[in-house]
């Protein structure tokens, strides 16, 4: 039985429980790598509980936290615990750990919505066909999405509480028809045209011509205009990167831009580019990137800067530099094709 010392837990280990020989029920639990780590404490075949992370709890508070629970009186250290409090615990050391606050905010919301009375569920007590029923009875109600993402957190934290695996058949998610129903803009554009205001109609002109997501083109400040180009300022992403970016404008946007008649700063005084019967302008966003991909040559670089995609990069990116000449021409090519579709559709 090993001395449980901070030179040990440093040390890469055997996946397993290892428990202190110098503090009664004081144990390392070595995850399948042999380096991430965390600590539990149980106490004569008791319910195993989980204290923390190493090495944001080091040591002498791991050996704190045991000498105060082997103090405690059975009945409470027995006391039942839920998976709300597992969640707050996790959340507490996730945020330690750097994760973002939005993450930790996202997945209470999920729960809350699809499973609201599992919170205070005693995760000793969940078993691997509570959460199958759980993700089938979600599937039914709200989708596939959902459901794997709200099963996908309270499994973690029943994981976390116990110890224990769960080996859940995998659910694939649902092949997107998102290319498909964005390549048929001819009929669903009239609805927007039938619905929208003369500024909302720009609103969504300016999302289909430059494949923009709503938020930024709610961005679009007069002071920030420069030439034939736009920068975009974006708040940073859950890894905390910064994604602000330059735009090259199409002409047929300058116009657009040009006859909105507000004194602000802001070209659209919306919170939202949406219509009373739902939301287009993501679907303009595929249909922009389907256009670009299936009738021009954009190379795919250019495209990715265009509708500032930061992921899904490949090997060849860092042989070359996308230049802004580039994307003034194809972000042009690209909005010449999609007004060629629009502009007979649009209020006389």
């Amino acid at each position: 039985m090993p001395k449980l010392t901070s030179s040990w837990m440093d040390r890469k280990q055997p996946p397993g429980l290892h428990w202190d020989g110098r503090e009664h029920g004081l144990g390392a639990r070595v995850w399948s790598d042999g380096s991430n780590k965390s600590w539990v404490w149980q106490k004569s075949g008791g319910k195993r509980h989980t204290l923390g992370r190493w090495p944001t709890i080091d040591v002498a508070e791991a050996r704190r936290l045991t000498a105060e629970l082997n103090a405690t009186e059975p009945e409470a250290r027995n006391r039942r615990t839920t998976l709300q409090a597992v969640h707050e615990a996790w959340s507490r050391d996730f945020l330690n750990r750097g994760g973002s606050p939005v993450t930790v905010k996202e997945a209470a919301g999920r729960v809350g919505k699809h499973a609201p009375g599992w919170w205070s569920r005693d995760p000793a007590n969940v078993t691997a066909t509570d959460l199958l029923n759980l993700r089938s009875d979600i599937v039914e109600r709200n989708g596939v999405h959902p459901a794997r993402d709200t099963v996908s957190h309270l499994r973690r934290l029943v994981e976390q509480h116990t110890q224990t695996r769960f080996r859940l058949p995998a659910l694939p998610r649902p092949a997107s028809n998102r290319a498909e129903r964005a390549a048929e803009i001819s009929e669903w554009w009239p609805e927007i045209v039938a619905g929208a205001s003369l500024t909302m109609l720009d609103a969504h002109l300016v999302c289909a011509l430059t494949g923009l997501r709503q938020g930024e083109v709610l961005q679009f400040r007069r002071s920030n205009l420069e030439d034939d180009r736009v920068f975009i300022p974006q708040p940073k992403t859950k890894m905390g990167k910064d994604i602000s970016f330059w735009r090259h404008l199409p002409t047929q946007v300058h116009d657009i831009l040009g006859r909105q008649m507000t004194n602000e700063d802001t070209f659209f005084p919306f919170k939202s580019i949406r219509l009373s019967t739902g939301s287009y302008s993501h679907r303009l966003r595929h249909h922009f990137i389907g256009v670009a991909e299936s009738e021009t040559a954009v190379p795919r670089r250019v495209l990715r800067r265009l509708v500032n995609h930061t992921g899904k990069t490949d090997v060849t990116d860092g042989y070359g530099h996308v230049s802004d000449e580039a994307c003034a021409l194809w972000s042009q090519v690209i909005a010449d094709l999609i007004w060629s579709r629009l502009k007979e559709c649009l209020p006389k």
